[in-house]
């Protein structure tokens, strides 16, 4: 009886993971880029792989953005660049890019918020992103027919 309670459970975690990641494509490369489109969505992440997040930003008018939740024992910050300044040339106070990477270390859920807002009136929040971020095990992969696979385990 135990060893059919053991097999039931299996199969229902089994589903419950192949319901949960049905509908996701897991990319052979390991940097996954993302930017305004994806807020208020989930992505998701291979242990070990890279995350590069892009927004738009522009410091001159004095806002910027700060991260209100970020759990870096699951989503390290590794740099930080501001880049695309000649997306409006010649133009003062013109906006550029701003782009934070991150290492996914840890398998679980996690939350990346941040906020867009005035440091010294920090009431006025002109823009916030919100994204939820599952990191799946490293050897979770797609393989050559395109099946979902865990240690071997043919999910989908």
């Amino acid at each position: 009886m135990k060893n059919i309670k053991k097999s039931l459970m299996g199969i229902l975690i089994a589903s419950i993971m192949l319901v949960t990641i049905s509908n996701v494509s897991l990319a052979a490369d390991p940097i996954v880029k993302i930017d305004a489109s994806n807020n208020g969505g989930t992505i998701y992440l291979l242990e070990g792989s890279t995350l590069n997040l892009t927004l738009r930003t522009n410091p001159t008018t004095g806002y910027t953005w700060d991260f209100t939740k970020l759990d870096q024992s699951m989503l390290m910050l590794i740099s930080e660049e501001h880049w695309g300044f000649n997306l409006a040339p010649h133009v003062n106070g013109a906006g550029h890019m701003e782009t934070w990477i991150f290492k996914a270390v840890h398998v679980g859920i996690t939350t990346l918020q941040l906020k867009y807002y005035r440091p010294w009136d920090p009431k006025d929040i002109a823009g916030t992103y919100k994204i939820t971020i599952v990191i799946l095990q490293k050897n979770l992969n797609l393989d050559k027919t395109g099946l979902k696979t865990i240690n071997g385990m043919v999910l989908a």
